[in-house]
């Protein structure tokens, strides 16, 4: 017979589309690159639950002298937890793959390469949850640990 306790008062699994909600509050994000100002804007995650990484499909615009440029991206990095920040962000996000759409800057090659150019290159941290922001409604209480599971992240109090 095998008995087992739970050393944890309570455990939430939240959904990839959970997630994908959450992160969307803290997009788009916006870079600058050589003068081409890029946001990136509705994200959808895709978790591994081997490796603890995330892929973020994401929709880019690059504007350049008010012109636009429309790009389908995914953004690729590692899920940290960090419990002194009470924080789960994204660390070493890379744009990993770009997939032009549509064109309307005059001088493209300019904009697509700047944009290229930051694929493999790391990206600023990603804020995935603020927990102490997070509100469940009857406790406020920080996870002791996360999991990445399949399709979702399980969080431990």
């Amino acid at each position: 017979m095998f008995v087992s306790f739970s050393t944890y008062a309570l455990q939430i699994t939240l959904s990839e589309t959970q997630l994908s909600e959450i992160l969307a509050a803290t997009f788009p994000l916006s870079r600058s690159y050589e003068g081409v100002n890029v946001s990136f804007s509705k994200p959808s995650i895709k978790l591994n639950d081997v490796d603890n990484s995330i892929s973020i499909k994401t929709f880019i615009v690059a504007q350049h002298k008010a012109q636009l440029l429309r790009a389908n991206g995914t953004i690729k990095g590692i899920i940290e937890y960090n419990p002194q920040d009470k924080t789960l962000h994204i660390v070493k996000p890379t744009l990993s793959e770009f997939n032009l759409i549509d064109n309307q800057i005059a001088e493209a090659e300019q904009a697509i390469d700047t944009v290229k150019q930051s694929v493999g290159k790391n990206l600023p941290m990603i804020l995935l949850i603020d927990f102490s922001q997070f509100d469940l409604g009857f406790t406020q209480a920080m996870p002791k640990k996360i999991d990445i599971v399949d399709q979702g992240i399980t969080l431990y109090f």
